[in-house]
């Protein structure tokens, strides 16, 4: 429709909701793009997250791959080439893979192939084999040999050329025409191929190797043609023509269900890598194979001879030329396809790691230089021989506008200063969630940090892609829209009107259960601390029938009478009348505010008169932590306790409901959805690093689990058995050795108290008694305890500035990826989905670094002698 209108004029890959535009230059695939969305927007009536758009660039990132448009490769992200490294290497020593982790492997191995050449599906053929049968998520089946080795051998590929394969192969050079034949009998079982570059051979096979398939020895002649051949394809793709429908399909698609071809095809794969060429199949009818069909059968060669002859096959001046040991007896090697030889030739192949990232921002900057550069150079030995033609003073000012001045161009400025400063060329919006309201968070969250663009600059750049995220949801109205101003012109239905009887108490379990239970104490105290006695004072029935004509009347009186007690803000407000308005629900009435008309005004009005700012959380200092700490007995539980409690706030963030529950019994007692155990906290190899690795469950933004990660079947991040185990929302803590904070050295002082292993699922924070869990009033006193120690003036901070100095000095290094640790991240991206991992885990260390010591300056001014010296 949009190409119809002449509205979308460029090429564009749509991938569900992910759109990338193609195009010669930057200037022109973004305007077009933004062309293309104002009409979506204005025909269709489709909106789309124009925040999220990307400029067009000559490296861009577009589903989960960096596209390089010189040097036709696409990358996996460097998070997630360490991910599936990982996973490989774990699931080539596994015994068991359920049913939910071969889907898995074999959705981030399809992306991974994407980074490979051609034929890299070859294997995925076992994982895909192994799922049949499997219906649900928790099956599990053994793992076969091969299936190991193919696990293996895609990790050694993925550790060599790092995640980056061509997508276009423009570069490659045709090379020679071959055909390829082989032919089974009872009196003769033979192959053969023939080449436009002059080599011809063939053979017959031994007595083992003729009871193969037809298929098999079609495909095993085309590997034999590769394998002699290869090294003179070198950047080149071959037009091979296959006698064999069967193997030409699954050599196209790169796989097959007969086990007998993948081994083929692996071969193959293995072969296009270690010669750098690329193999294109064509089915060879056998009335057009006149020329290798007699090379595989008894006695062919002349035939063979006199058809090249008349065909011409040969490209002069080219020589046609048999092999030295043409015409021998071939067996057949059923071994592995990956030799010890091929994998050293294709790790001689192996590339060094490139920053996608960091190219992606210098590379706009360079080619503007290079552009600038040449066009000095070709307009230089004009201006030579124009100057030597003309001395008059007005004409040389005139050429002297055109020489080479990098600093004068507009174009130099922005460009320059991205590569040098090392800033994005697109605009990066900052999450607006932070734990404190200090000057120096407040100003690392200034919006969207952009770089300005110069208009003449930005013609110049070559551009590839326009990435965009589209969405068909309208936004919403620009004075504010609520469900309660959409509710006054319908008709009202409740859910128990006509609800037949035996489907109540059904009814309301569930309406009860739809709150939490801090929710339903904020219902409780709005109805009988607030509500009840101001129904007593005027004699209103309790329960707010429905349509009752008098509710507006009665629910301002209800909010006014609160805005007169000074104590409670518009916070408090507001939350007790959400509480009396579920409330009347829960007893089958229908929401008392809809249908009021002005409420919305109203409660806007009460929110600006009990408007009370709010006090950042004070931060714990740093130097009252290392005096506590320096403090501790290495032979008091408690104390040891207490240190490496303070330090997993410290590092972590958390608040302090995530390691322990506020009471041993009731409703707030221990909760193994919500509360750290043994299993949450373990020293792990991360990445080829070992780090201190915390579980989050459920937190205060999250109360019900539902973060992908968290329940354990991310997409991305999903660890195996993390559904089981409590998700795999981990926060990671470097170690600071030698540091006294240092997180390795008090986990072991705390672990030498017990004396043999600890159940995973039992409370990893212990009272003093080590059978109950540690409280949060436990904590909070052991706290005030240490605080008495090194500062009695210093007993009044709380848990919560711990997390408020881990923040702070988290922040004033990287703020992104401190927000991203933190736990306050966009969209349902993984907790470190954005960053380097190891950068992640260098967040400690650097946060418990002595700052430099400042060295005062004194000034002195040299003073007259005292008079008779």
């Amino acid at each position: 429709m949009a190409r119809a209108a002449e509205a979308l004029t460029i090429p564009m890959t749509v991938y569900v909701d992910d759109l990338a535009a193609t195009g010669a230059t930057a200037k022109g695939t973004t305007s077009r793009m933004a062309k293309f969305q104002d009409w979506a927007e204005n025909v269709c009536g489709v909106q789309f997250k124009r925040i999220k758009d990307k400029s067009a660039s000559q490296v861009q990132l577009f589903l989960g791959l960096w596209w390089d448009s010189f040097t036709g490769t696409r990358t996996l992200e460097e998070r997630k080439l360490i991910q599936y490294m990982d996973m490989l290497l774990e699931f080539s020593v596994r015994k068991t893979l359920t049913l939910l982790e071969r889907q898995q492997a074999a959705g981030r191995l399809r992306r991974a192939i994407m980074s490979m050449p051609p034929g890299a599906s070859c294997l995925l053929a076992n994982i895909f084999a192994l799922m049949l049968g499997l219906t649900v998520a928790w099956q599990k089946r053994r793992t076969t040999r091969k299936e190991r080795q193919d696990y293996r051998y895609f990790y050694d590929i993925l550790s060599l050329n790092l995640g980056r394969g061509y997508f276009r192969t423009d570069h490659f050079k045709e090379g020679p025409t071959v055909y390829s034949d082989a032919s089974r009998s009872k009196k003769y079982t033979g192959g053969g191929w023939c080449s436009s570059a002059g080599p011809y051979d063939w053979w017959r096979y031994g007595t083992a190797a003729a009871k193969k398939p037809i298929d098999f020895l079609e495909g095993d002649t085309v590997v034999h043609c590769i394998e002699s051949q290869g090294p003179s394809w070198r950047q080149r793709w071959i037009p091979f023509g296959v006698d064999n429908q069967s193997f030409e399909k699954s050599a196209e698609k790169s796989w097959s269900r007969a086990e007998r071809l993948n081994l083929l095809l692996k071969r193959l794969f293995v072969l296009q890598i270690k010669f750098d060429c690329l193999i294109r199949f064509f089915w060879l009818a056998s009335e057009d194979n006149s020329m290798a069909d007699p090379l595989s059968r008894e006695n062919g060669l002349d035939a063979f001879l006199v058809e090249v002859q008349r065909r011409a096959f040969v490209v002069p001046p080219a020589v046609l030329q048999g092999m030295p040991d043409a015409g021998r007896v071939r067996t057949l090697d059923m071994s592995a396809p990956f030799s010890a030889a091929d994998m050293a030739a294709i790790a001689a192949l192996s590339r060094t790691r490139v920053d996608m990232a960091e190219l992606s921002r210098q590379l706009p900057a360079i080619v503007c230089i290079q552009s600038r550069t040449r066009g000095w150079l070709v307009r230089y030995p004009l201006r030579a021989c124009r100057l030597a033609r003309a001395n008059t003073c007005a004409i040389r000012e005139q050429e002297h506008d055109d020489g080479f001045e990098p600093f004068r161009m507009c174009t130099y400025g922005p460009l320059a200063r991205a590569y040098l400063r090392n800033l994005a060329f697109v605009p990066e919006k900052i999450p607006e969630k932070i734990p404190s309201k200090t000057p120096e968070s407040i100003a690392a969250r200034g919006g969207h940090k952009t770089v300005r663009r110069g208009r003449r600059g930005s013609g110049l750049k070559a551009a590839v892609f326009a990435s965009m995220l589209g969405g068909g949801m309208a936004m919403p109205a620009r004075d504010g829209y609520s469900a309660q101003q959409a509710s006054v012109p319908y008709p009202r239905a409740i859910l128990y009107d006509g609800l037949p009887a035996q489907y109540l108490p059904l009814m309301d379990e569930l309406m009860g259960n739809r709150l939490a239970v801090k929710s339903m104490e904020k219902v409780v105290i709005a109805f009988e601390k607030y509500w009840k006695p101001l129904t007593v004072e005027f004699g209103w029935p309790e329960i707010i029938q429905t349509d009752d004509p008098e509710r507006a009347g009665k629910l301002a009186t209800f909010v006014l009478r609160m805005l007169e007690n000074k104590k409670l803000v518009a916070d408090s407000i507001q939350t007790y009348v959400w509480g009396l308005r579920w409330k009347m629900k829960l007893e089958h009435q229908a929401d008392p505010v809809f249908g009021v008309m002005h409420w919305h005004d109203f409660m806007v009005s009460v929110r600006v008169r009990a408007h009370v700012p709010h006090e950042p959380r004070r931060a714990l200092p740093m130097r009252l932590i290392l005096a506590m700490l320096a403090t501790v007995d290495m032979d008091v539980f408690w104390e040891v306790q207490f240190a490496f409690f303070l330090i997993i706030l410290l590092g972590t963030f958390s608040r302090s409901e995530c390691p322990c529950p506020k009471t041993f019994t009731g409703k707030d007692r221990w909760d193994p959805d919500k509360h750290w155990m043994v299993r949450d906290i373990a020293i792990q190899l991360v990445a080829g690093a070992y780090v201190l690795a915390i579980r989050f469950k459920a937190i205060k933004q999250d109360r019900r689990i539902e973060r992908p990660e968290a329940r354990g079947d991310h997409r991305l991040e999903a660890a195996r058995g993390g559904a089981v185990k409590g998700g795999n929302d981990f926060s990671y803590i470097g170690d600071a050795p030698g540091h006294e904070l240092s997180p390795f050295k008090w986990y072991a002082a705390l672990m030498r108290f017990y004396t043999g292993p600890r159940a995973g699922d039992s409370p990893f924070f212990m009272a003093k008694d080590r059978t109950r869990p540690y409280t949060y009033s436990a904590a909070q006193k052991d706290l005030k305890v240490m605080l008495a120690r090194v500062s009695p003036d210093d007993t009044d901070f709380g848990y919560h500035g711990v997390r408020v100095e881990g923040w702070n000095r988290a922040s004033a290094d990287n703020a992104d990826l401190a927000e991203a640790h933190g736990g306050w991240k966009p969209g349902n991206a993984s907790r470190y989905s954005r960053f380097n991992l190891g950068d992640v885990f260098n967040i400690f260390p650097k946060m418990v670094q002595a700052p430099e010591p400042v060295v005062p300056v004194v000034a002195c001014w040299a003073t007259a002698p005292p008079e008779g010296t």
